[in-house]
């Protein structure tokens, strides 16, 4: 075998190689855009239910002054 063939082969290995790692790269990159998307819909429904609460909290701390307590105010940072 000459080095025209050894390096056809070569080539061909390096070339499978570099198919492979692309393909793992757009599936990380897929499953990564994935948990973004996740987490920035639970950040969401985070705020939500924090606005929820303090509203709730405020209603009643109005109908019962001094009623907040330390949880409410952890709850609430």
């Amino acid at each position: 075998m000459d080095r025209m063939d050894e390096l056809k082969m070569e080539i061909d290995e390096v070339k499978g190689f570099l198919i492979k790692t692309r393909k793992d790269v757009q599936l990380a990159q897929y499953a990564v855009d994935q948990q973004a998307n996740f987490l920035k819909k639970k950040i969401n429904e985070l705020d939500l239910l924090k606005d929820l609460f303090m509203n709730m909290v405020e209603e009643r701390e109005q109908l019962s002054p001094g009623s907040m307590t330390e949880e409410d105010h952890e709850l609430l940072r």
